[in-house]
């Protein structure tokens, strides 16, 4: 193995498995593989950092590419369907008054429906690299200041007292670098959210490169409790929370259905045995359809991603 990590830098990078095809959008319910002409990968993972990653990783130029061919529609649920958004407003709420001068940033803002969310005295700020929005941005009062996390913000440097990542964690080749740009932009005293994949969550840790997180060939970067624990320790960050949460908001039923789905997946992948249990499934009311499904469906009831927490001291 001659990867070496992109966070850490190690070269003790070990292999999990071979990455899903992508799957077609307006087919990926059923789950048949898309003709995109990118080479999936493997999933690594490195065993000091506990950074997972896609390797080899598209490049800019693919990702150009990607962002053309793919519908981001799908991955618009609203600020109501995105469930790590609909609890950061609420603590937001909670922290600030409506009325309070405080300035929000939010990395990787699409349409920009969680600022338009948060009360209208709040000066909302984004960074985005998707050219189109513009008109969106100005009808709600929202002020792009770049393209990519990497860019050059000097001139915000301690600016903002709220900044959010939902979902761009995994976008970034070196995430660990990327949330230290963004506590740059933070003042001392402000809080950074951010929402990502957990790694380690029982459903991925089954399914392993076939889960449904890698069907976006975007997504090059995962991250677990493990990782963030060993980057604030090394960060000197000692103020913050991870809470383990499903990716939109659902309920036990939900839980339930998705984790019979993942479990009826892991059988079919790995035989043997447990050929029984996938047959069992498979004959249930509600779980038939699965047997036309050459991959997993989106999980999105199953509690596999990750809230965090940062509140930016004087130190840190």
């Amino acid at each position: 193995m001659n990867e070496k990590c992109r966070y850490c830098g190690s070269d003790k990078v070990v292999f999990i498995a071979e990455c899903r095809e992508p799957v077609a959008n307006e087919e990926h319910e059923r789950g048949q593989p898309s003709d995109t002409g990118f080479v999936p990968g493997q999933l690594l993972r490195c065993p000091e950092c506990h950074l997972g990653m896609r390797c080899p990783a598209p490049s800019d130029g693919e990702l150009k590419n990607i962002n053309n061919f793919s519908d981001l529609e799908k991955y618009n649920y609203g600020c109501t369907g995105h469930n790590a958004q609909q609890m950061a407003r609420k603590l937001l709420i909670k922290q600030f008054s409506p009325d309070a001068d405080i300035s929000v940033l939010d990395i990787g803002c699409f349409k920009g429906d969680f600022l338009a969310s948060l009360p209208g005295k709040w000066k909302r700020f984004g960074i985005e690299p998707n050219e189109s929005m513009g008109e969106i941005f100005a009808e709600g009062n929202i002020k792009v200041i770049g393209s990519h996390l990497e860019d050059n913000y000097s001139l915000w440097k301690e600016y903002f007292d709220v900044i959010t990542m939902f979902d761009v964690f995994e976008h970034l080749s070196n995430p660990g670098a990327g949330i230290r740009n963004a506590l740059e932009l933070l003042k001392a005293g402000g809080v950074l959210i951010l929402c990502t994949g957990n790694m380690d969550a029982c459903s991925w840790r089954l399914l392993k490169g076939q889960y449904y997180y890698l069907d976006d060939m975007r997504h090059i970067s995962f991250a677990s409790v493990r990782f963030f624990k060993r980057f604030f320790r090394e960060e000197g960050i000692k103020h913050y929370s991870i809470r383990k949460i499903s990716h939109q908001p659902s309920g036990t039923f939900e839980r339930i259905h998705d984790s019979v789905v993942a479990f009826y997946f892991f059988c079919r992948f790995n035989r043997g045995f447990w050929r029984i249990p996938h047959r069992v499934i498979q004959s249930l009311p509600g779980f038939r359809r699965l047997r036309h499904s050459k991959n997993a469906p989106y999980l999105y009831a199953l509690k596999d991603h990750l809230f965090v927490e940062i509140l930016k001291t004087e130190l840190a």
